[in-house]
Parts: C-alpha cells; sequence; structure tokens
C-alpha cells in the first residue's frame, strides 16, 4: 500500500517539477482508487489540479487512471478553462475603459502570471483579478465602473470594511479587488513604507489579454510576489510557488538586482525563503551562489519545517496568526492613525461629504478597527516559542 501521506506532500511537487522525471510513474501505477481520491483531493484544495492533469496526460499511455478520477480532473481542467475565459474577457473590457479615460492601473498576481507566463492560461485557476491603483484615482474609477454596470460586492457594500476601494462585481460575475499598496497588510508593521511614486515611475507597459496593461519590472514582480506568499503564511501556497518557479524558469533573471530590489523593499528574508522552497520542491534553475548571497545567517531547520508544513496546509488562517505577526511588528499606532485620516476614506461619490457623513465613517472604521484588531491585541498573551509567533519573530529581526 502506498503511503499517500508521503505522496501527497512530495509527488504534486515532482510532477510539476522542472526535471521531467518519470521515476512517480511507479508510484501512480501502484495506486488504488483510494489514493488516487486522497491525492486528487489534496492538488484540488492547493489548485494545482489542471497543472497536475496537464502533465498526467504526457504519460497518459503509461498510466493506468480510473475512469472516473481522470474525469473528474478533465471536468476541473474545463471549469477552470471556461473561467478563465470570462475573466480574460472582463480585463480586456476593464483595461479598455480605463485606457479611454486615459487611468493608469497595474495588473497583479495570477491575472498577470497566467497570460505572462503560462502556456496555456487555463492551466492557472483564479479567484480574482487583482489591481493596483492610484489613491487619487479610487473615486473616478469607481463611479466609471458603476456606470458601466460593475456592482459593489454584497459582502463588501460599505467602503470602509477595506483599507482600499470595496471589491466589484463584473457582468460576468468576477471579482476585481483593487490596491493603493502593494504591501497592504496592517499587520506586517516592521516593514518600511513603499515609495508608491517611485513604484509607478518605473512600471512598464506590456500588452496582454489584448491590450496594454501596466505591470511591474521583472525583479520588483518576484519580490512582491514572495512577499504576497509570506504574507499569507505559506497556507496552500504551493500554486503561487509554482508561479514563482515558473517565472525564474522562464525568465534571464539579474539576480544582483534582484537582491537590490529586495533590499529595497524589505524583503531579503522573504525572497530567500520562497528561492529556497523553489529550488527544494520544484528543482527549480537557481544558481547556489545566489541562494548564498540571499541566505540569512540565522536561518535553520526551524524555519524550514515550519514553512514546509503551512505550505502543505490549506487551513485558513486564524487570529493566532494574525496575532504573532502584531506582537512581531512595531508602530501599531501608526496603523490605526493612518487609518482614521479622512484622506484614507474612500467615499463611493466626491470628498465633500457633510460633517456628519464624516463623522459616521469615522464611527464605522473604528468599529471595523476594534473587531479586527481585538483578536490580534491577545498577542501579549502569546508565549515566545510556539512555531508561528517565533517564524514572524525571526522574519522581523533584521
Amino acid at each position: 500500500m502506498v503511503n499517500v501521506i508521503t505522496v501527497n506532500e512530495e509527488l504534486a511537487c515532482d510532477i510539476l517539477a522542472f526535471n521531467d522525471s518519470k521515476k512517480n510513474l511507479l508510484i501512480l501505477n501502484s495506486f488504488t482508487e483510494d489514493n488516487w481520491k486522497t491525492f486528487l483531493t489534496f492538488i484540488s484544495r492547493n489548485k494545482l489540479l489542471p497543472l497536475v492533469y496537464s502533465k498526467l496526460l504526457k504519460y497518459k499511455n503509461e498510466l493506468t487512471i480510473p475512469r472516473q478520477i481522470m474525469n473528474t480532473i478533465r471536468e476541473e481542467y474545463l471549469n477552470t478553462s471556461a473561467k478563465n475565459l470570462t475573466l480574460s474577457y472582463d480585463i480586456k473590457n476593464f483595461f479598455d475603459i480605463m485606457n479611454m479615460n486615459k487611468i493608469e492601473i497595474m495588473l497583479l498576481k495570477g491575472s498577470y502570471t497566467a497570460e505572462k507566463y503560462y502556456d496555456n492560461p487555463a492551466l492557472r485557476p483564479m479567484c480574482d483579478i487583482d489591481m493596483l491603483v492610484k489613491k487619487k484615482d479610487l473615486n473616478k474609477i469607481l463611479e466609471l465602473l458603476l456606470e458601466n454596470g460593475y456592482l459593489i460586492d454584497k459582502a463588501d457594500n460599505n467602503a470602509v470594511q477595506k483599507f482600499h476601494m470595496p471589491i466589484l462585481i463584473t457582468k460576468s460575475g468576477n471579482s476585481i479587488d483593487f490596491h493603493a499598496d502593494i504591501y497592504q497588510n496592517p499587520f506586517f508593521t516592521w516593514r518600511h513604507r513603499i515609495n508608491m511614486a517611485r513604484i509607478w515611475n518605473i512600471a512598464q507597459k506590456e500588452k496582454l489579454y489584448g491590450v496594454e496593461v501596466f505591470c511591474l519590472p521583472l525583479e520588483y514582480n518576484i519580490v512582491y510576489l514572495c512577499t504576497k506568499i509570506i504574507m499569507d503564511n505559506f497556507r496552500g501556497n504551493l500554486l503561487q510557488l509554482y508561479d514563482i518557479a515558473l517565472i525564474l524558469s522562464k525568465s534571464k533573471i539579474n539576480w544582483n538586482k534582484l537582491y537590490v530590489v529586495a533590499a529595497e523593499l524589505d524583503s531579503l528574508k522573504d525572497v530567500f525563503c520562497i528561492l529556497y522552497f523553489a529550488k527544494k520542491l520544484y528543482y527549480t534553475n537557481i544558481p547556489e551562489n545566489v541562494l548564498r548571497q540571499f541566505r540569512p545567517s540565522d536561518f535553520s531547520d526551524t524555519q524550514d519545517k515550519y514553512i514546509m508544513n503551512n505550505l502543505f496546509s490549506c487551513d485558513n488562517i486564524n487570529g493566532k496568526y494574525l496575532a504573532a505577526q502584531l506582537a512581531t511588528g512595531k508602530n501599531i499606532f501608526r496603523k490605526v492613525h493612518s487609518a482614521l485620516k479622512i484622506r484614507n476614506i474612500y467615499f463611493l461619490k466626491d470628498e465633500n461629504s457633510s460633517i456628519f457623513k464624516k463623522t459616521i465613517l469615522i464611527w464605522q472604521r473604528l468599529v471595523y478597527l476594534f473587531f479586527n484588531y481585538k483578536i490580534a491585541m491577545k498577542a501579549l498573551f502569546i508565549p515566545p516559542n510556539t512555531d508561528v509567533y517565533d517564524f514572524y519573530k525571526w522574519l522581523s529581526n533584521k
């Protein structure tokens, strides 16, 4: 009988690895139907199913896969393909509106990676469309999109629930998530503030989805994607890790520039962790001297085990994790003060609202802060030497 737990943690990555080894065919051919179901559940939860399907097709004449299992995998692949077609249409439509009104928007994360680096974008599942916008354009963008039939997400119909614009729903039912900052997370308070004006000054134009879009330069994009995985506590992020491995395998990386950018964005440890695991799990061709250059002197088996455990876990991020981030951070009062500033509360119509309305908005923001930080404040009582606390303490130490 195959040890499915071990297989789940190693086989998925080996199948997707950039070494095209056939050693796993023996393991797969020894699978029982229950083994396949367990493996299928694992890769599906990690959003790897379409990618694994594409790899399995290469060996379809050498593999014996139960018909029901293969049908399930094929159906998921077709569902992802159909979903991505509607996303592609919505992205093109969105940028047509923005370009017509001369508003600069940057395409981020999965939507950019799928179109730019995947030979077949249908292999890359996407939940929503992430966009980077300028704060000064937020109200205008919202007004334009509402005029063009976009709707505010019912679960996010109050702009003060977030530190940025509400999530909008396209006519196809897809979500667009807007960000005004590439490191938008109130808990990573030890990080330096990012000069967003500089980020926009170095933005590049590319033709994707049949339209011109702005995007981050290669090395900045890699650092950004690495940091986002860290911010998500690695949970179920084997797909995002694969994104980075794929980008590294298809790009001519200026490694020295990558190091400089990581230092500029206060993310040297973040980038090392992701490079290290991209090489370890997907056999990505990263020179050893590059890993040595990035490797922190205090990286050890403790961090290695913590990251591995979380990469292969799809559990939801919990309050203790958020609390640990806060406990390792600094200047929490800066975050609260910033959140309460009038200029950081984006109105649905105009900024010349009544004093009464502004007072109500500030009160709502206070309520938002209370409910989101009350769990985090328990960080004061989290004992040291717990895994999550220790990892983020390590990450915040320079």
